[in-house]
C-alpha cells in the first residue's frame, strides 16, 4: 500500500514536471516581460530567447553559446527548485539552427530538479528531474532568398520587411531517483511547434538622414507550440515595436577615428523597446487567456534596463543587461531579471550569460596561420 502510495505521488510529480519548463522561459530578458513572453523580440539574440519563438532564428548569425540558473527559494520546498538551460545556435544567410547544451544538471538543453522526501522507512530523499532537449530551425525568407540570388527589388524590401518562419522539436524526459524503493522510473515524451514573425520597417536607409537617423522596427509574431504533446498546448501572438537613434547621426560632429572607435562596439546611441504578448493555454492549472507587457531601455547598445509584468501579478518584473561586443567578431552578455509568479510565494532571481563569436572568421584565420 505504501509503495502504491508512492507510486501515485511520482505519477503525479511526473505529470506535473512534463509541463513545467515550457510554463518558464529560461531567458532573464524574456522573463522581464512575462514568464512566458517574449515571442516578438527579435532585437535580443541569446539562444535562450529561442523558447518563446523559433522563428527568431531567421535573425541569428554566426554562432552564439547561452546558459541560465535559477533557483526557486519558496516556503513550501524544503530545498531550491533548481532550473539550468544551456542552448547553442548557428546562423548563416537567414538560416538559423538551435541544439541543446549541457548544462549545471549535466543534461542537454533546459531541466528542472526538485527533492522529495519519503517518511517511509525513513526520510528518504529522492529528485524528480524533468529535461528537455530542444532542436529547431528558422528561416528568414527574404534573406535566405536575398543571399543565393541577388534580387534589387528583393534587397530593397528587404529594407522595409521580411518574414520569418520556424520549427521546434523537443524532446521531454522526466526521471526521478529512490533509494528505498525500487519503482520502473523514466518517461519520455515529444513536442513541436511552430512559429512565424514578421517584421515592418517604415524608416528605412533612404530617408533615414532627412529624419535625424531614427529608426523604427515593428514585429509581429505567432507561435503555436505543443502539436504533439497532451500536456501543454498554447497560443501565443505578440507584437513589438523599437525605435532606435542611429550612431550615424554623430558623423558631422565627431572625428572619423572617434566615431569608427564608437561603432566598433555600438550601433545605437539609444533605443526604446515595448511588447505585448497574449497567450492561450489548454493547460486545466491555468487561466485560459493570459497577456504581459514589457518595457526596455538600452544605452549605447551596452547597458538596458528592462521593466515589465503579467496579467495575475501585481509586482512588476525588473531586469537590466550588460552587452559587450568588438565589431561583429565577438560578444559577451549578461543578463538578470528579478520576477513575480503566482507558483510561487517569493520574488525570484535568474541569471543568464551569451557568448557570440564569428566561428567562420576565426577558422580561416587559423588555416591562414597554418598554412603560414
Amino acid at each position: 500500500m505504501k509503495k502504491f502510495g508512492l507510486c501515485i505521488m511520482l505519477l503525479m510529480t511526473s505529470l506535473a514536471l512534463s509541463g513545467f519548463t515550457y510554463w518558464l522561459t529560461p531567458s532573464a530578458t524574456d522573463v522581464v516581460f512575462g514568464a512566458r513572453s517574449g515571442g516578438a523580440n527579435i532585437w535580443n539574440r541569446n539562444p535562450l530567447d529561442v523558447w518563446s519563438n523559433p522563428a527568431k532564428l531567421g535573425y541569428y548569425d554566426k554562432f552564439c553559446a547561452g546558459n541560465s540558473d535559477l533557483e526557486i527559494h519558496n516556503k513550501y520546498y524544503d530545498e531550491p527548485v533548481s532550473f539550468s538551460a544551456s542552448y547553442i545556435t548557428f546562423g548563416l544567410n537567414g538560416i538559423g539552427i538551435l541544439m541543446p547544451m549541457i548544462n549545471t544538471h549535466s543534461k542537454f538543453g533546459y531541466s528542472y530538479s526538485e527533492t522529495y522526501y519519503y517518511p517511509y522507512p525513513s526520510w528518504e530523499a529522492f529528485e524528480a528531474y524533468n529535461y528537455n532537449s530542444e532542436f529547431a530551425l528558422g528561416i528568414n525568407l527574404l534573406k535566405f532568398y536575398n543571399s543565393y540570388k541577388s534580387n534589387e527589388l528583393i534587397n530593397k524590401l528587404e529594407d522595409y520587411s521580411d518574414l520569418s518562419i520556424g520549427y521546434n522539436y523537443d524532446i521531454v524526459f522526466y526521471d526521478y531517483a529512490l533509494s528505498a524503493i525500487e519503482i520502473p522510473s523514466g518517461q519520455q515524451e515529444y513536442m513541436d511547434g511552430l512559429g512565424m514573425i514578421w517584421r515592418i520597417s517604415p524608416l528605412n536607409q533612404s530617408n533615414n538622414k532627412k529624419l535625424y537617423d531614427i529608426k523604427a522596427d515593428i514585429a509581429a509574431s505567432m507561435y503555436y507550440r505543443g502539436i504533439t504533446s497532451q500536456y501543454d498546448e498554447t497560443v501565443t501572438t505578440a507584437a513589438s515595436i523599437r525605435l532606435a537613434w542611429g550612431n550615424e547621426y554623430l558623423k558631422q560632429f565627431i572625428k572619423p577615428k572617434a566615431y569608427n572607435f564608437l561603432s566598433a562596439f555600438s550601433s545605437n546611441l539609444i533605443s526604446v523597446y515595448a511588447s505585448y504578448d497574449n497567450i492561450e493555454d489548454d493547460n486545466m492549472a491555468w487561466e485560459n487567456d493570459e497577456y504581459s507587457f514589457g518595457y526596455e531601455l538600452t544605452i549605447l547598445d551596452v547597458l538596458s534596463l528592462r521593466k515589465g509584468k503579467d496579467n495575475d501579478e501585481s509586482e512588476y518584473n525588473l531586469g537590466w543587461g550588460i552587452n559587450l561586443r568588438y565589431k561583429d567578431f565577438i560578444q559577451f552578455q549578461m543578463n538578470k531579471a528579478e520576477f513575480s509568479s503566482k507558483q510561487f510565494d517569493d520574488r525570484q532571481e535568474i541569471t543568464d550569460y551569451m557568448l557570440k563569436f564569428d566561428l567562420l572568421s576565426l577558422i580561416k584565420m587559423i588555416n591562414v596561420n597554418i598554412s603560414h
